[in-house]
């Protein structure tokens, strides 16, 4: 169904097919073709109407044959500008946000190679593979902040709100973020690993969950594909799983944890929960890589 008022263009809506005029009738949402029985002459519109190309290709088909057709997508205008961003919202100074965004995007190359380097360098510390890798290393995951926080200052903030009013922005996240407490708790919580797992979690919010935000005149004008991005997290949130499931970090212990349900005990194991938590995520971000391949430039949870 679409939403009354939703600024879609004209476009068809599925239904039989039938040569009589096509009716217009303003009703508050519009179903789509399951909604028809056989005894239907013809299709109620609401504030929508078939194109021109549509209404050639429906006029050859017979009465009892059935078309099928695309809704179009609901649209909606947001302004975007320095006062529009997460960092005018903290800061409140519009000044101070321009100084700021400025700067960061004078560093974008740099601290974008600082994320790419130092994520695989973390993973190897973590495994103690190397004796010139040692797990100390660790500690330069941190390193991802300088580009999360650049990507986040400039988000739209109207679009952070659409976005975290989805389940597909709750849900991933929150696994997220229990798959990561459950790796943390194999570890001991150490420290090192704990700053590791939040700057993970920083990133995959901002470049995945929150990445229909980004209302960049850059970004809107490329109009490509957000895949690499996305297919990156999802190599490195695999990579990790699968190390750690396979015992390949030494500091890692598969600890478990007793609990008592009215008349019942039970025990869970953290890697086997890590497993299960990140599932989630991995089937989200595969979705958002095949949404963002067939539909390039269109948003992924909005």
């Amino acid at each position: 169904a679409l939403e009354e008022g939703a600024g879609a263009p004209p476009a068809p809506v599925g239904g039989h097919a039938s040569r009589q005029p096509m009716q217009r009738r303003h009703t508050a949402r519009v179903r789509l073709a399951e909604g028809l029985d056989e005894n239907t002459d013809d299709i109620t519109f609401g504030e929508i109407a078939l194109d021109e190309a549509s209404k050639k290709a429906i006029e050859p088909l017979d009465e009892d044959e059935e078309v099928v057709v695309f809704m179009p997508a609901m649209e909606f205008k947001l302004a975007h500008g320095p006062r529009r961003t997460v960092l005018y919202w903290l800061c409140r100074d519009v000044g101070t946000t321009v100084k700021i965004n400025d700067f960061l995007d004078g560093v974008k190359e740099p601290c974008a190679y600082l994320m790419l380097l130092s994520g695989p360098i973390a993973n190897i510390a973590m495994t103690e593979a190397f004796e010139w890798v040692p797990f100390e290393l660790t500690w330069v995951g941190i390193l991802w902040a300088p580009d999360a926080f650049r990507k986040l200052f400039k988000l739209n903030t109207k679009a952070v709100g659409l976005i975290i009013r989805e389940l597909d922005f709750w849900i991933p996240f929150v696994m997220m973020c229990l798959s990561f407490f459950s790796a943390s708790a194999s570890f001991g919580h150490e420290a090192a690993v704990v700053q590791f797992f939040i700057e993970f979690i920083l990133s995959f919010t901002i470049n995945v969950l929150l990445a229909d935000a980004d209302l960049s005149k850059r970004k809107i004008e490329s109009k490509g594909s957000g895949a690499f991005k996305y297919i990156s997290m999802l190599l490195g949130a695999t990579t990790f799983t699968v190390l750690l499931t396979f015992d390949h970090f030494p500091r890692s212990e598969n600890r478990k944890y007793y609990f008592h349900l009215i008349y019942n005990q039970g025990e869970v194991e953290v890697v086997s929960m890590v497993a299960r938590f990140m599932s989630t995520p991995l089937l989200f971000i595969t979705k958002f890589i095949v949404k963002s391949l067939v539909y390039k430039g269109r948003t992924v949870i909005i």
